[in-house]
């Protein structure tokens, strides 16, 4: 935070219509596009559509909030969180990187958005999934999520079960070898 308050004053902003938070949306696909590419959530072709209409009902209610968070009048992070039953669910963000490895604008970002959460009086600010360095940085908590994966019955569903079943086993012979059998394999993480 230092060091971006070398450049201008830090701006944490909530976005409170729709028109502000599909603004924001549409920063937070460039963020994140130029960080994952093709790869990223945005290259589903229905994954905009359905965004903008979920953040066009879920802005008025709450449910959906959105924030920016500016250095001088730049954004360098958009976060796009769910509220629910007071616990804010952190689902998507998009931030400007830069070349000084220093510069870290998702955990500036979430810091403003947990102090934001703190001073409304919600009771969390859950990370969800993934293993960010800034949620081991951020958390004070953790628990087991489970996936659920839906799709039409068909080949590739049929395969892809059966790829996800011999992981799973694999990773249950692997963590039940003794050790010294282990390291023939080279890691000790089944992953």
């Amino acid at each position: 935070m230092r060091l971006y308050a070398e450049r201008g004053p830090l701006e944490f902003r909530i976005m409170e219509t729709t028109t502000e938070a599909l603004a924001a949306f549409d920063l937070l696909s460039d963020f994140h596009r130029s960080r994952w590419g093709r790869k990223g959530a945005f290259a589903n072709p229905g994954f905009r559509p359905f965004h903008e209409e979920l953040i066009a009902r879920g802005i008025p209610t709450g449910a959906v909030r959105i924030s920016r968070t500016l250095v001088g009048g730049q954004t360098i992070g958009v976060v796009y969180n769910f509220v629910h039953d007071g616990r804010v669910l952190n689902y998507q963000s998009g931030f400007l990187y830069e070349s000084d490895g220093r510069l870290k604008p998702g955990l500036v970002s979430h810091v403003l958005a947990i102090e934001e959460s703190i001073s409304r009086g919600e009771r969390g600010y859950d990370f969800l999934a993934g293993g960010a360095g800034h949620k081991a940085h951020l958390a004070n908590n953790e628990y087991a999520m489970k996936w659920i994966a839906i799709s039409r019955d068909g080949p590739e569903r049929h395969i892809e079960a059966k790829l996800r079943d011999a992981k799973r086993t694999l990773r249950t012979i692997a963590a039940n070898l003794p050790k010294k059998k282990l390291r023939l394999f080279g890691s000790a993480n089944a992953n």
